[in-house]
């Protein structure tokens, strides 16, 4: 009995050992514009150099499973712009006011999750911006445009599977959109020229179906 006890306590042992000897656990990927971990074990701690111009943002999302983080990010001699002691899974996004080189240190604590640092141009979320601005400046001028290029395009596009040609020439877009505001944008001129359509038809109804009133 105590060779079994003996047995067990020395497996128990070794295996706390390995554990705690274990300092990574996972996969790794970094350069100078992102920095992503994912592990099973992180008692460590692990730096990445990331490259942001005035008026990028670093986002950054933390996936805590198990234990906790310590995330720091700063320039170098100079007072972290982001620093948190995490348990629980957690993301932020800071925007950088000076140019340069930002280190993004994150230390684990018998932690397990995964934790993902973006560098996202200043650039592109201008060019997002004013192409939401022209969009919505142009969107009565484009829809009318479109409701009418699609009316003569209509009969160029039919397909047997459909039973009408507008739904023909909609549906396969609307599906095979690009973005979101293109099928919004593809969406809103199906409506369109269905209500069209739908009036017209009206229209024709009134002119055909007209009563004449019988002598008493």
């Amino acid at each position: 009995m105590k060779k079994f006890l003996w047995i067990v306590c020395t497996s128990t042992l070794m295996v706390s050992l390995t554990a705690c000897g274990t300092k990574f656990d996972g996969s790794r990927t970094g350069n100078n514009s992102e920095f992503i971990m994912e592990y099973s074990v992180l008692n460590t701690t692990d730096r990445q150099d990331l490259i942001a111009e005035s008026g990028d943002t670093i986002s950054g999302k933390m996936i805590v499973n198990r234990g906790s983080l310590s995330i720091k990010i700063k320039k170098d001699g100079e007072e972290p712009v982001y620093e948190s002691r995490i348990s629980a899974s957690d993301e932020f996004a800071v925007e950088i006011d000076e140019s340069g080189t930002y280190t993004v240190e994150v230390t684990g604590k018998g932690a397990k999750g995964s934790v993902s640092f973006t560098v996202e141009s200043d650039d592109a979320q201008s060019e997002d911006t004013v192409e939401t601005e022209d969009t919505a400046e142009t969107e009565d001028t484009a829809e009318t445009e479109d409701t009418i290029e699609t009316a003569v395009a209509l009969s160029e596009y039919y397909q047997e599977e459909y039973s009408n040609p507008i739904d023909a020439y909609f549906l396969p877009r609307i599906e095979n959109a690009s973005c979101e505001a293109e099928r919004r944008q593809m969406q809103d001129t199906y409506r369109g020229v269905w209500k069209t359509e739908f009036e017209n038809v009206m229209a024709w109804m009134q002119d055909k179906c007209v009563y004449q009133e019988l002598p008493v």
